[in-house]
């Protein structure tokens, strides 16, 4: 059986990870909008705003996720030089 490579695995779990990133927030925010639109009457309104909302949300969320992995390649790539004039 084959094994699939260390990137491509943390690959998948990136994409399931920023799947989530967007749901979530949409799905939450969402379906509290349409829960509030339905109890005050005020139909789309509070639903939209629900989704500008989770879209904010995913945005902010999305931008902490991608600072925090290029922090982790920075480090990585500078251990990795660091590494390599060591052994030299």
């Amino acid at each position: 059986m084959n094994k699939m490579p260390k990137n491509v695995w943390q690959a998948l779990g990136l994409a399931w990870e920023l799947g989530f990133i967007i749901a979530i927030p949409l799905v939450i925010f969402g379906s509290i909008g349409k829960y509030a639109d339905g109890q005050l009457g005020t139909t789309p309104w509070l639903t939209l705003s629900g989704v500008f909302l989770a879209m904010a949300t995913t945005i902010v969320w999305l931008y902490k996720q991608f600072k925090s992995l290029t922090a982790f390649s920075k480090n990585d790539d500078q251990s990795h030089k660091s590494d390599s004039n060591t052994n030299q």
